[in-house]
């Protein structure tokens, strides 16, 4: 955890509330120790823009989620006119 909060200029704490509201859990292998994906370190990311963008810790979810279905509409677009 603490080489991913140092990635994202955060404190352990905003990080855990931002896992909370974003409903995503860390990977722990044995030792117990935290692993992150870089998925997940870029949702993190983007849920640390949202929230100093000021949506509120409860839309995290639904923005990334609702991103997330632009993406891939884009990428469908993209493909149709290849």
């Amino acid at each position: 955890m603490a080489v991913a909060v140092d990635l994202l200029g955060i404190d352990h704490q905003t990080m855990r509330r931002l896992q909370d509201a974003i409903g995503q859990s860390s990977a722990r292998p044995s030792g117990n120790q935290r692993r992150y994906s870089r998925r997940d370190i870029e949702s993190l990311a983007a849920a640390v823009e949202l929230t100093r963008d000021g949506i509120p810790p409860a839309s995290l979810a639904r923005v990334l989620d609702l991103e997330q279905q632009v993406r891939d509409l884009r990428a469908t677009q993209a493909d149709d006119w290849t």
